[in-house]
């Protein structure tokens, strides 16, 4: 009779741990892998300790079909939904929701760019290597975008990454045993110089005439506080004070207010202020409250 699980050691940035290797039946192959969480310390490794929590995971242990299983298309379309179990964690665990401009541009890529290479029809999760996503790189690099110029490395990157986090999101829940993306490098790129207004061109922005001062205002928040549109939408009375602009909030249209991007992941670990220029705080003195 098969042993219905064998044990093997595992390296994790704790130390080795013992892992279980399940038996299925219907494939007849040991066909799921399960962390016991036992580290393999001392004389004797701990390796009893590692079967008998092996044996009381066996009840819980399903074969149905697993995620890598899914076709890759599949997989990614259901990956980037605003309603997916990915989506719920970044909000509900981790507090860092994703934006839903963010999952649709992610969703626009699987469907422009993953369905309709050749290479991933059929594709199952499992299956995607190494190779197969140079393939499909270089097969990216000879398309045009929808602005009809070819595609640049800049955007060949991007929706890689959209299949890039989909997978380690999979490898990371132990869905998929390795990650393919490890031996890809990412596509070249020739960032080009962004725009920046000479002195002349920002003195007559400021000067510029306009009927409402809040949108002057907000002009001057971005040109001279260096605030992103999202910071200058969510910017309440509370938040200035002492010479000094505190960020607490990005609010994002359609969405409502959340928190801003900043170096420490969130703004209780890393809350970023910038200084209040005199030409703001007189702008400021001049509104109602």
């Amino acid at each position: 009779m098969r042993c219905p699980f064998t044990l093997f050691k595992k390296q994790t940035g704790k130390g080795a741990i013992w892992y279980a290797r399940f038996w299925d039946e219907m494939s007849g192959k040991y066909a799921l892998k399960r962390s016991t969480g036992i580290l393999a310390e001392g004389k004797k490794e701990r390796r009893r300790e590692a079967e008998r929590k092996a044996l009381e995971m066996l009840s819980g242990i399903s074969f149905g079909q697993k995620r890598s299983d899914q076709l890759l298309s599949d997989y990614l379309a259901g990956f980037w939904k605003p309603d997916s179990p990915y989506a719920k964690e970044c909000a509900l665990i981790r507090k860092r929701p994703l934006s839903a401009y963010y999952v649709l541009q992610n969703a626009v890529n699987v469907q422009r760019y993953v369905k309709t290479f050749p290479g991933f029809e059929g594709l199952r999760l499992r299956e995607l290597t190494s190779g197969l996503i140079r393939d499909w790189m270089a097969w990216m690099a000879e398309r045009k975008g929808a602005a009809g110029r070819m595609l640049s490395g800049r955007r060949i990157n991007a929706v890689a990454q959209t299949v890039r986090v989909a997978v380690r999101c999979a490898v990371d829940r132990e869905e998929l045993e390795r990650d393919p993306f490890r031996a890809v490098r990412k596509a070249a790129e020739s960032p080009r110089e962004k725009g920046v207004l000479s002195p002349g061109e920002a003195a007559r922005l400021i000067a510029a005439p306009a009927a409402d001062p809040r949108r002057r205002l907000a002009v001057l928040l971005g040109m001279l506080c260096g605030m992103r549109m999202g910071e200058v939408r969510g910017l309440q009375w509370g938040d200035i004070g002492g010479g000094l602009i505190r960020i607490s909030r990005n609010w994002i249209n359609g969405e409502g207010s959340k928190a801003p991007k900043c170096k420490g992941g969130t703004i209780r670990q890393n809350p970023r202020t910038v200084p209040l220029p005199s030409t703001v705080a007189q702008m400021l003195e001049s509104l109602p409250r």
